[in-house]
């Protein structure tokens, strides 16, 4: 019996095992074609979605300014931080490059927020986002001029066309923004 029932739960194991992974279902943006977000066998977790912008604005706060461009903006359900979900059931990620202009321009990823396709404004505090990030993470630094900086910044929202990417200064003034 004993013979039997081992190799009969290992079975049942394995079997269960198989059937409860699955991939994720693909998220559409803007009407690009779905990625998969398959793994490539590291353990970061993968792009649901993503649309490349390519758009480049000068962002200037008072005497200090930077080109900032939205590199592409997708979509996750996890962070770095495993286990943090997000509250909206996705994290929208914005890739972005800076390079500074004039006096010395401050990244932070908390000037990054999103307004919806409602106008509802989601800043990077709410939600599950302060609790995880997006690798690389947009560095938190003053860029002299021609000095770069380049990462991400996530905000827990739900993406859908009509949205936007808003870059905020310390005084939550809206200083930019890019359609999506």
């Amino acid at each position: 019996m004993r013979r039997v029932l081992i190799p009969g739960l290992l079975a049942v194991l394995l079997f269960s095992g198989a059937c409860a992974t699955s991939a994720p279902t693909p998220v559409t943006v803007g009407g690009n074609t779905p990625a998969t977000g398959e793994s490539s066998g590291d353990t970061k977790p993968a792009a649901q979605s993503e649309k490349k912008i390519g758009k480049t604005i000068t962002v200037t706060d008072d005497e200090d300014s930077a080109l900032v461009t939205l590199v592409s903006v997708a979509t996750i359900k996890e962070g770095t931080t495993p286990g943090i979900k997000p509250r909206s059931g996705t994290f929208v990620v914005f890739d972005l490059k800076i390079e500074g202009k004039t006096g010395k321009f401050s990244t932070n990823s908390l000037y990054v927020w999103m307004k919806t396709a409602a106008g509802k404004t989601v800043k990077a505090t709410d939600g599950m986002a302060p609790a995880t990030g997006a690798d690389p993470e947009l560095p938190l630094k003053d860029l002299a001029p021609g000095e770069q900086a380049h990462g991400k910044a996530l905000v827990d929202a739900t993406l859908e066309p009509g949205a936007q990417m808003l870059w905020m200064n310390a005084m939550d003034k809206q200083l930019a923004s890019w359609d999506l």
